[in-house]
């Protein structure tokens, strides 16, 4: 099995109008998020049929929109049954905290909206029936510097430290893509020597903020923080590479280089803007080659394009 998937939205699923990611709003939350399970579910079962086994789940999947909802005994019903999916055909689940959550922000209401978004995806977690650990990760970056990285990582430790011991469990860092922000060696030295917290490391990202490292000795450092847990990596191709030229951070559509885990073991987002699309056709024909005609998936480009709002 080639431990790699993709994030929150399929391409195949959506031009079947399944949709696990809707927003949820009060007027129609409790049923937003019974459809949004059961489409998460509907999901996970097309990701099997593919050898699919990595998922992103979409940040309007959280404890927080589901707690007070009249069905909630239905819903934990059904969050049982995903989890209980997952772990019967090993799937691995994650979230990707959005931009909004910095811990190290200098504004207090920040920081606050920062962990409850956290607290809030550690229960959903816990709903699935899973024990807190960095199997069930929750991914962050620090979210800035603020002029002093070895300051800014003191303030993000003393706020982290204030999470539940449950989100501290699964709540993992991600290196930065600005020589300016944090490299995997600048987390390992500022946040992980002093709390243990396992480093995504993200090998796009690498090529911005390196530090010196290659991406091999990168990898590997950031996969010798996991402990007993199989790291989690990130990957994507540059957009410049085979497409239109755009700034240099901005992700391709495709794989146009081989996804390596540098022998880690490693399991691998594929942050490709083609999503399972692009995952798909990496695993069938290699970096590259696409089994798709490219007409076909603009169209599925531009219907994800009319329904973003309900993205994360």
């Amino acid at each position: 099995m080639m431990k790699i998937g993709y994030p929150v939205v399929s391409f195949h699923m959506l031009k079947r109008g399944v949709t696990p990611y809707r927003e949820v709003k009060e007027e129609n939350a409790s049923h937003t998020m019974q459809k949004n399970l059961e489409d998460l579910e509907e999901t996970l079962r097309w990701n099997e049929e593919q050898g699919i086994k990595f998922y992103r789940l979409s940040n309007n999947l959280s404890y927080e929109h589901i707690a007070k909802l009249p069905n909630i005994n239905l819903i934990e019903q059904k969050l049982n049954d995903i989890g209980e999916f997952c772990r019967l055909h090993g799937h691995r689940l994650s979230f990707h905290c959005s931009h909004y959550a910095v811990l190290a922000s200098p504004k207090d209401f920040v920081r606050r909206l920062a962990l409850r978004e956290i607290e809030s995806q550690s229960r959903f977690f816990d709903m699935l029936g899973y024990r807190p650990s960095h199997w069930n990760k929750i991914n962050i970056h620090i979210g800035g510097a603020y002029g002093d990285r070895e300051k800014t990582a003191d303030t993000w430790l003393s706020v982290w430290d204030s999470l539940s011991s449950s989100a501290k469990s699964r709540l993992v860092v991600e290196n930065d893509d600005k020589d300016s922000l944090y490299s995997v060696k600048r987390l390992y030295d500022t946040i992980h020597k002093r709390s243990g917290i396992p480093i995504t490391f993200d090998s796009f990202h690498h090529n911005f903020c390196h530090d010196g490292l290659s991406k091999e000795e990168a990898a590997n450092l950031a996969a010798s923080t996991w402990g007993d847990n199989e790291p989690c990596f990130h990957f994507a191709s540059s957009k410049n590479l085979n497409e239109q030229k755009s700034v240099q951070t901005a992700h391709a559509t495709w794989i146009y280089e081989e996804v390596q885990d540098w022998g880690t073991g490693a399991w691998t987002m594929v942050e490709s803007n083609g999503r399972d699309v692009a995952v798909l056709s990496y695993l069938k024909n290699g970096q590259g080659n696409f089994s798709i005609e490219q007409p076909e998936l603009l169209e599925m480009l531009n219907v994800e394009k009319e329904t973003e709002k309900e993205e994360v």
